[in-house]
């Protein structure tokens, strides 16, 4: 069963169920998660403070992109949604962040200080 690492300030909304997605870079292998797809959640892998926080199902996937101008596109080669003011808010919280301007600033920092802007991830 594939599993997938979130940093520890984000098990307590996996636990209580408001954090309901992650946006990730497609893997180096290839493989795409797909719906009905079961994952192991783990927060601290590969240290010896490792614990699992729970299995899902994966309900959906779809591509996202971010652009420059801070729009968040869902599906953007297929349906090229852009996310409305209050859409974006639902977004976010479902991310695990609090507000717009926490999720576009730590997208726009990026993991390893290389921005996520205009970049496709997996939702």
């Amino acid at each position: 069963m594939p599993a997938l690492n979130f940093k520890v300030q984000y098990v307590p909304k996996i636990e209580a169920g408001t954090k309901t997605q992650t946006i990730r870079a497609e893997r180096k292998d290839g493989k795409v998660f797909k719906i009905n797809d079961k994952l192991s959640l783990y927060s601290g892998m590969r240290t010896k403070y490792c614990f699992k926080i729970k299995e899902v199902v994966i309900s959906d996937v779809k591509r996202v992109l971010i652009t420059n101008n801070k729009n968040v596109v869902i599906n953007p080669l297929v349906e090229n949604i852009i996310l409305s003011a209050s859409d974006l808010q639902e977004f976010v919280i479902a991310d695990g962040f609090d507000n717009e301007e926490n999720y576009i600033g730590y997208k726009l920092v990026g993991r390893n200080g290389k921005p996520a802007i205009n970049k496709e991830w997996v939702l």
